[in-house]
C-alpha cells in the first residue's frame, strides 16, 4: 500500500519510532550536547522553568508595586533611568558569566527592557491609565483572547 497517497492510512508503531528517532536530541547513552533527552523531555524542562519564571516575575511585580507606593508618597518619579541602567548592566554581566551558547547581553537587555516597562506600568497611579489600556501591558490596548485553552 502506498501510504503517501492513502489519506486514511494510520501510522504504525514503526512509523512513530522513526519519527521519534528523527526528533531525538543526543544519544540514548547520553551526550554532552543533549544529555540523552528528547524534545518532549526538553519541553517538560521548559514548562518547569516557566513555572519558576512566572512565580519570580509575580514576586518582582509585588516588590515593584510596593516601591511605586513609596515613590508616590515621596512624590518621586516612576521612571528612573539611572536605576534601570544599573539593572540592565547587572543582567548583562550575569548573562556574560553564563555559557557562551546562552543568551547574549543584548538579548538579556531586550528581555529586561520589557520587564521594566511592565513593572513601571504597575507603579503608575491608576488615574493615569488611559481608557481601554491594559494596565498589565501599557503599550498594548486590551484585546481579549478569543480561543483560550
Amino acid at each position: 500500500m502506498n501510504t503517501a497517497r492513502n489519506f486514511y492510512h494510520r501510522p504504525t508503531e514503526t512509523t512513530f519510532a522513526r519519527r521519534r528517532a528523527r526528533h531525538h536530541i543526543g544519544s540514548r547513552e547520553g551526550s554532552e550536547a543533549g544529555d540523552g533527552m528528547e524534545i518532549a523531555d526538553w519541553r517538560n524542562k521548559i514548562d518547569e522553568l516557566d513555572e519558576q519564571i512566572v512565580a519570580l516575575l509575580c514576586e518582582r511585580a509585588a516588590a515593584a508595586i510596593e516601591i511605586g507606593k513609596l515613590k508616590a508618597q515621596a512624590a518621586s518619579p516612576v521612571y528612573e533611568p539611572k536605576r534601570e541602567q544599573v539593572v540592565y548592566d547587572r543582567a548583562r554581566a550575569k548573562a556574560a558569566s553564563r555559557q557562551p551558547e546562552s543568551l547574549s547581553g543584548t538579548q538579556i537587555q531586550d528581555i529586561y527592557e520589557r520587564i521594566m516597562d511592565v513593572m513601571r506600568s504597575l507603579q503608575k497611579p491608576a488615574d493615569t491609565a488611559q481608557a481601554g489600556e491594559d494596565k498589565r501591558h501599557p503599550q498594548q490596548p486590551y484585546i481579549p483572547r478569543q480561543n483560550q485553552r
